[in-house]
């Protein structure tokens, strides 16, 4: 996503001096000219009547820019949704967010939910490699026991739990070392990735960056939703720590007070990067940006209803509370292929209102049971 990472190597920034060249690389530092954070944009949140007036406002335009062509049915339980970002206008080169939906691997009640959301010039590479990974490696039954076994859910519990969840953070190691040997340069590239695995009545969710998922219950006639991932900012005092141990600071631009804080070398003025984690940012692993995810485990019942996973195109401007009412009454109805529409075009119109510029937006709903 540009706002995170600038991938215009030609754009100059008097802020921020001129271009260098990494050493041992040959590779020109970009300068960073990050796009301005909003500085008089609202977050949507529907907990109270001004919330609601708004969200019919957005909801009921009689103007659907969205006009997604679905591979999924009118009512279904899950939808996968991507829509690629605009700038000044202009729709992105590239939509450097990808997904990942497995459903009922090897038979059984196992999923896979992921969002990558790339940053840099080649940050729709880099997603697009690590969403490869996952579909390969998460089906293949040898990571999980010997050929010879018959799988379960219990061996695959097992062998994702297993040692504090070795596989899992091997899973992204591989991810990080096959990045810095592909073909495509990642020093000024990355990408998050959060995974949801479902295996049976267990929820583990792996994440590095800022891209979110949620899981929403229902007591009573409440709906009520909790965190599975907490975004990954470098302010936060543990990041901090890292970050500032490793040769790095945490600052912000000059040129954008109210924006995020960003990672940059000492006495430098690159990478940039406003996420703690990721996968890639070989300039960003430099200076204390990590790969290894964070992970929650929980275990759900009956009460459980769904779970989204998405890219901070939805994020920026939503929020949990916000999310799961707009979702809820598409629940009821079995419509997860309406209810991606509807929050996408939500999260297009919020961009629309606050600036030229609109993320790339991606969103993964699954619904269990009623």
């Amino acid at each position: 996503m540009n706002k995170k990472n600038s991938p215009n190597r030609k754009t100059s920034n008097k802020k921020f001096g001129t271009n260098k060249i990494l050493p041992n690389t040959n590779m020109i530092s970009p300068p960073v000219k990050p796009k301005k954070h909003p500085k008089n944009s609202k977050r949507l949140t529907l907990m109270d009547n001004n919330g609601y007036k708004e969200f019919d406002k957005l909801y009921n335009s009689k103007e659907d820019k969205t006009k997604p062509d679905s591979p999924y049915p009118p009512h279904s339980t899950y939808a996968q949704y991507t829509k690629t970002g605009k700038i000044e206008g202009n729709l992105k080169d590239n939509n450097q967010d990808s997904a990942v939906l497995l459903n009922n691997i090897f038979d059984l009640d196992y999923c896979v939910y992921a969002i990558m959301d790339g940053h840099g010039f080649n940050g729709h590479f880099v997603s697009q490699l690590v969403k490869k990974n996952i579909e390969e490696y998460f089906t293949k039954k040898e990571n999980y026991c010997k050929n010879s076994e018959t799988i379960s859910l219990d061996i695959i519990k097992h062998a994702l739990k297993k040692n504090d969840y070795t596989q899992i953070k091997k899973f992204y190691k591989k991810c990080q070392d096959d990045l810095l040997d592909s073909t495509f340069d990642t020093h000024f590239s990355g990408t998050t990735c959060v995974i949801v695995f479902k295996i049976g009545n267990t929820i583990i969710c792996s994440n590095v960056g800022d891209s979110r998922a949620m899981i929403v219950k229902k007591n009573n006639n409440d709906f009520l939703n909790e965190k599975l991932s907490e975004d990954q900012k470098p302010e936060n005092p543990k990041e901090k720590e890292r970050i500032e141990a490793n040769n790095g600071c945490i600052l912000k631009c000059d040129d954008d007070p109210d924006g995020p804080w960003r990672i940059f070398q000492k006495g430098e003025k690159f990478p940039g990067i406003a996420m703690a984690r990721s996968l890639g940012d070989e300039v960003g692993h430099s200076c204390g940006v990590s790969y290894e995810p964070e992970i929650i485990e929980k275990t759900i019942d009956n009460n459980y209803k769904y779970v989204v996973v998405a890219s901070d195109g939805i994020w920026e401007f939503l929020d949990n509370d916000a999310a799961m009412t707009i979702l809820n009454p598409f629940f009821n109805n079995e419509d997860a292929e309406g209810a991606v529409r509807a929050i996408t075009k939500i999260a297009i119109k919020k961009w629309e209102e606050d600036d030229n510029y609109q993320d790339d937006i991606t969103i993964i709903l699954a619904f269990f049971n009623k």
